[in-house]
């Protein structure tokens, strides 16, 4: 364990090193032992590193690079859940479509299929079965609870009386010592709109075609295997009993049945 740890501050100090000289494409193959050496807390800086290659020093093709390279790591959730961020809400098109790739690579390697892994990938972003989460800041409790019904899920904030809120409070120079946990608290809720957003896109999609498709077998194998995953609950419900999955699925009611049971 310690040798693992000397070899990981090793690579460290030459991806410094490597940053000094503004990361020349040519040594690129460091992202390897940099990659398969991290703890999971420093994986998820491949964020920062990303931002950073792509806005900084406009390397694209080698941030595109680092992410593919993510496909060395075993943790099938944890990365996945980290590229999926990259795919559905990378402002550079180049960026998503490498993440996108690095899916597929997971997925093939895994023996499943994209939309098996995206199932496998949705988070629950700390929501209890209760569709509750709770926020802390100083001594200050919020509540957020997730609603279903809404499309996409809407998040509710409440004070610790019950009270609906329509956002966190105004940071206060009287409490600076709660200040950055409450604006810690401000970016998370923001990243999970974000992700319920696009969490819902493609759940939709994917349970969009299993309707269409009429395979009964493989939802009642997805509701039986995911009815934990509160944010894939809703959407199941709705496919089982027929109800429309989007507002989309109206287009379907433009075309009608011919009597062979075809469009």
């Amino acid at each position: 364990m310690a040798q693992k740890e000397d070899l990981r501050k090793f690579i460290e100090k030459i991806f410094e090193r490597w940053k000094v000289h503004k990361f020349n494409p040519k040594y690129k193959n460091l992202f390897v032992p940099l990659i398969r050496t991290a703890s999971l807390e420093q994986i998820y800086e491949m964020i920062n590193i990303v931002d950073m290659l792509v806005s900084e020093y406009n390397k694209i093709a080698l941030a595109a690079y680092g992410i593919r390279v993510l496909t060395l790591r075993k943790e099938v959730k944890e990365i996945g859940i980290l590229l999926n961020g990259f795919s559905l809400n990378y402002k550079d098109k180049r960026i998503r479509i490498a993440a996108d790739e690095a899916l597929g690579m997971i997925a093939e390697r895994e023996g499943i299929s994209r939309d098996e892994l995206n199932d496998i990938l949705v988070p629950d972003f700390g929501f209890g079965m209760d569709r509750t989460k709770i926020f802390n800041y100083g001594e200050k409790k919020i509540k957020a609870v997730l609603e279903i019904e809404e499309e996409p899920q809407k998040i509710l904030l409440c004070d610790e009386a019950g009270r609906t809120m329509r956002s966190f409070p105004r940071t206060n120079k009287k409490r600076n010592s709660s200040n950055g946990e409450l604006e810690k608290c401000k970016k998370e809720l923001k990243y999970i709109k974000k992700q319920l957003r696009a969490i819902s896109l493609v759940q939709n999609d994917s349970l969009l075609k299993i309707f269409l498709l009429k395979e009964d077998g493989k939802l009642k194998k997805m509701a039986g295997s995911l009815c934990k995953k509160i944010l894939l609950c809703r959407n199941i419900q709705y496919c089982l009993s027929g109800r429309k999955l989007t507002v989309r699925i109206k287009i379907i009611n433009t075309f009608r049945y011919t009597e062979n049971g075809t469009f």
